[in-house]
């Protein structure tokens, strides 16, 4: 007698989503068509993707044969929430990188937290020991059931170990090489009678007992330090053997050649 149609009940989805609409009845043949307009995928499937771009109503016709009828729905759409979780950055390792999120919305989850010092505040400290991207969610009660997400990455950069070699000893007048390791950029201070003090390896000239201090370091100002002692011996090469030692002392407790 008549074609059975329900074309579904007025809805609220996010703004740019795509949905799936899905009418009851018994028709056979189906007819889409979007009021004022926007995508549809396929008007003539019974289960059409949409993705509308502003409220809009949709009207299907469904028929059996010469028989049809008619219904619409209406699909209302809210923007999703603002979310901005920052501009990305690079921290030393062990240092600590300060977010400033905002938003426009109601609520917000930070993901992960625990490396967070406040995870329930938009601005917040975040100390991770290897590069993480924090994903911040907001939320409003404005219909859209979805968040907005934004990310904002926290690049760590690897631990410096500076190594600036071990305590030497030299003859008076022989020159030294230092060899440093620990980054790409090396700085030695005091820069007194080094050839050059900005290279892994300058060369030493010294007449006394001198120490140098060396600083291993990246571009973004992460560093790390270490000392080398260097003795200088005012003889010619030799080899210098104690001839006493004080067992169970924190000093002098060995009894071993030193070479020069």
């Amino acid at each position: 007698d008549y074609v059975t149609l329900d074309a579904g009940p007025d809805s609220t989805i996010c703004l740019t989503d795509t949905v799936q609409l899905f009418p009851r009845g018994d028709g056979l043949y189906f007819l889409w068509e979007a009021l004022p307009s926007g995508p549809i995928d396929d008007i003539t499937a019974k289960n059409p993707l949409v993705a509308p771009p502003a409220n809009t109503t949709y009207r299907v016709t469904a028929s059996i044969g010469k028989c049809n009828t008619t219904d619409q729905l209406t699909l209302t759409t809210i923007p999703y929430p603002t979310a901005y979780a920052g501009e990305d950055t690079v921290i030393c390792f062990g240092d600590t990188a300060l977010l400033h999120a905002s938003m426009i919305a109601s609520s917000f989850t930070w993901s992960p937290f625990n490396t967070l010092s406040d995870p329930g505040s938009l601005q917040t400290r975040a100390y991770p020991l290897t590069t993480q991207a924090y994903v911040f969610s907001a939320y409003d009660v404005l219909g859209c059931p979805k968040p907005g997400r934004d990310t904002v990455v926290v690049t760590v950069r690897d631990e410096i170990h500076a190594f600036a070699g071990n305590d030497t000893s030299i003859v008076v007048g022989q020159p030294l090489l230092l060899t440093g390791t620990g980054a790409d950029l090396i700085e030695w201070q005091p820069s007194l009678y080094l050839n050059r003090n900005d290279i892994a390896t300058p060369v030493a000239s010294l007449n006394d007992n001198f120490t140098y201090v060396m600083r291993a370091y990246t571009p973004e100002g992460c560093f790390d330090l270490d000392t080398i002692n260097i003795k200088v011996f005012k003889t010619a090469p030799d080899i210098f053997v104690p001839n006493a030692f004080v067992p169970g002392s924190t000093r002098n407790n060995v009894l071993r050649p030193i070479p020069v």
